[in-house]
């Protein structure tokens, strides 16, 4: 199982529902959502989707970007949150709550909580856990309400003990080596992304997971950018590539975004036409492209989340 981390921002829950509405028979792909906005309308809208073509999902109760995470704390983002979706979380096998685990939460407050509400089948998303033997994070992995662990794949005396209370575990690892700027990665036109998907199993995991084509780094905002680059994943035997296809007309200004954008896609649509690619996501750049049209950053990095989320569920539907 494959278990894309993905922020509540507009256009990564755009991908999850076009993928929830392309794929209503998969059986493959479980999106990990971190709420970043203080609305709730769009997270709302896609778990509904979600939950119309089965689409498992887990929601972070307390997340740690974003404006929900600056203006709140513990209690008032459980509160906040719970009040946006509460109903979709109660209502729903679909919708599973999550919680991340870091240096500084509570663990106490986080088994009170899973115990208040009646959670189930939750998640944890391990960080950064100091102490492993400390008695109340022992409590915590070990309450029958929590089902899936998700660490970092280096932390073997935590997969140990996560084990040993009988947990699933799911490995996570940032295949997206982002640079300083779109330029940047002209000089660097492949890069191996993950083998996971064919070795998870292999080493002792119930799943694995990675922050798509965006990344862990967090950003609020953004604006025209002076270089236009477009990241699609792609499968290589064993392993997933990703390919950066970068604009050429890069003068250090956002003038003729139009045309940037269509060098890219040039670039883009001869790579998956010489490849045999046939999803959604390429069909959706490739309709821009033939009209000439820029969609925006946002709609950019959805089509690029939306062809890896569909490559994962066809690559591991074959396996």
């Amino acid at each position: 199982m494959y278990y894309p981390y993905l922020r509540a921002k507009r256009f990564e829950l755009l991908a999850i529902r076009e993928f929830a509405v392309a794929y209503s028979k998969n059986k493959n792909v479980f999106p990990i959502i971190e709420p970043v906005n203080g609305s709730f309308d769009e997270l709302s809208k896609a778990l509904s989707v979600a939950i119309d073509n089965k689409l498992g999902c887990a929601v972070i109760l307390n997340p740690n970007v974003g404006q929900t995470y600056k203006n709140e704390n513990f209690s008032s983002c459980i509160t906040q949150i719970g009040e946006g979706i509460g109903t979709l979380l109660r209502e729903s096998n679909c919708i599973v709550p999550a919680f991340i685990i870091d240096y500084g939460c509570d663990y106490h407050e986080i088994i009170e909580c899973i115990r208040e509400h009646n959670l189930h089948s939750a998640f944890l998303i391990c960080k950064n856990v100091k102490n492993i033997d400390d008695e109340s994070f022992v409590a915590l992995i070990s309450l029958e309400q929590v089902r899936v662990s998700v660490i970092d794949g280096e932390n073997r005396a935590l997969k140990k003990k996560l084990k040993g209370v009988g947990k699933e575990i799911v490995k996570i690892k940032d295949g997206f080596i982002a640079k300083a700027r779109n330029r940047d990665y002209l000089e660097t036109e492949d890069e191996l992304f993950s083998e996971d998907f064919a070795y998870y199993k292999d080493d002792g995991y119930n799943g694995f997971s990675d922050y798509t084509t965006i990344g862990d780094n967090y950003y609020e905002g953004g604006g025209l950018p002076y270089v236009i680059a477009i990241h699609l994943t792609y499968q290589k035997e064993n392993q997933i590539w990703i390919r950066h296809f970068v604009s050429e007309t890069n003068a250090d200004n956002n003038s003729n975004i139009q045309g940037k954008f269509y060098e890219a896609a040039a670039k883009a649509l001869r790579f998956i036409a010489e490849n045999d690619i046939q999803n959604e996501a390429c069909e959706e750049l490739k309709d821009y492209a033939d009209k000439e049209h820029y969609p925006g950053l946002g709609t950019i990095k959805k089509i690029s989340i939306k062809n890896h989320l569909e490559l994962m569920e066809e690559v591991l539907s074959h396996l």
